[in-house]
């Protein structure tokens, strides 16, 4: 288990919810795909005080993900992973899938 730092985390909760969560990704999304579960299994994520090397991982990809100072272009795979892993811890947050 890993700690990351606190501020680092909020940063990134801030720009979860201010940016539109899963929608602010700009990936798009299946008809049907429970948004909200997924804003709510992230949230809880970056509400935790200590990581496992692939939640640290999901970390990492959000970050990349939500940088707005990497041309969209240039983020475009990292999202689109991002976006495969988020609905695959929703549907079993037991799974490891980095």
């Amino acid at each position: 288990m890993q700690r990351l730092d606190k501020q680092y985390l909020e940063c990134l909760r801030r720009e979860w919810v201010g940016g539109g969560g899963i929608k602010g990704i700009g990936v798009p999304l299946k008809r049907g795909t429970n948004i909200e579960k997924i804003n709510e299994w992230v949230l809880n994520l970056l509400n935790k005080e200590e990581f496992s090397e692939h939640e640290s991982s999901i970390v990492e990809c959000l970050w990349h993900g939500m940088n707005c100072d990497i041309p969209p272009g240039a983020t475009r795979l990292v999202r689109e992973e991002l976006v495969r892993i988020l609905l695959m811890k929703v549907e079993d947050p037991n799974r490891d899938v980095v």
